[in-house]
């Protein structure tokens, strides 16, 4: 697990200047002081599914699960993103721990808790059904990964009930941003990886406010995929909890969370 140069200089002064704009840290976990305080298990009968070792966060369960998927919930103070220049950023390392089961998958990214923020663990399904959001998805069989955007179909949603929010007509990712090379393949176990969720409010049509959202994934040193969506219907406006689903059989861990919000 690594932690770049900019997460150190961000952290150790809580504010960074860009510009002309201000960074503020709003949320960071790097779970160092081995307990889950400010996370809440979803969707799950037993509080261990979500636990801290070795400075991550580890989100574990079985095929023997009788429920079919949960998440870890935190929340932060909400961004509003109805004011262009705004910017909110979400970081994070995660590892697979094992490759995926058959066709089940996690999901990493932020959400609106349209006023029903989680803060506590709860074993109902129907916990945050109302929030909206963007997300990654990834599974294995067939292997795949992309952006989606959560139209409130609730926290512990699955890509089959969201809507695709990628950037070609065939719903496949850009690659090294290349506009014409796709890819869609799951990510194996074994290997940390970074990922950042970029959600910026600029001026739309109609003096209106659009969302340019933006995915990165890098293994070390390369850039794996990046996927731009330009998000014209408004889907939120604010985001305040970070959401990591997994459905059973699929166990990976997650460690440096951090959302970043950008003032002009």
């Amino acid at each position: 697990m690594r932690l770049r140069a900019q997460k150190i200089l961000c952290l150790l002064s809580l504010v960074c200047l860009t510009g002309a704009a201000m960074a503020e840290v709003v949320f960071f976990n790097d779970f160092r002081d081995g307990n889950r305080d400010g996370w809440v298990l979803v969707g799950k009968s037993h509080a261990n599914q979500i636990s801290v070792s070795g400075g991550a966060l580890l989100l574990t369960s079985s095929d023997t699960d009788p429920e079919n998927r949960f998440s870890a919930v935190a929340a932060f103070p909400a961004v509003d993103l109805t004011v262009p220049g705004v910017q909110v950023t979400l970081e994070l390392d995660f590892q697979n721990m094992e490759d995926h089961a058959f066709q089940r998958g996690i999901a990493m990214g932020l959400y609106d808790s349209r006023g029903t923020p989680i803060t506590f663990d709860s074993v109902d399904e129907g916990a945050g059904k109302d929030d909206w959001g963007y997300y990654l998805y990834t599974r294995r069989f067939p292997f795949m990964h992309r952006l989606f955007e959560n139209n409130g179909k609730g926290i512990l949603d699955a890509s089959e009930s969201a809507n695709r929010a990628n950037d070609d007509e065939n719903h496949k990712i850009r690659v090294n941003q290349e506009s014409g090379a796709v890819n869609v393949f799951g990510i194996a176990d074994g290997q940390w990886r970074s990922f950042k969720l970029e959600i910026k409010t600029v001026s739309g049509r109609e003096g209106r406010v659009e969302h340019d959202v933006t995915l990165t994934l890098d293994a070390g040193r390369t850039t794996e995929s990046v996927i731009r969506y330009r998000d014209t219907g408004v889907l939120v406006e604010k985001v305040d909890q970070i959401g990591l689903m997994s459905m059973k059989g699929n166990d990976f861990k997650v460690g440096n969370v951090r959302v970043t919000h950008i003032t002009p």
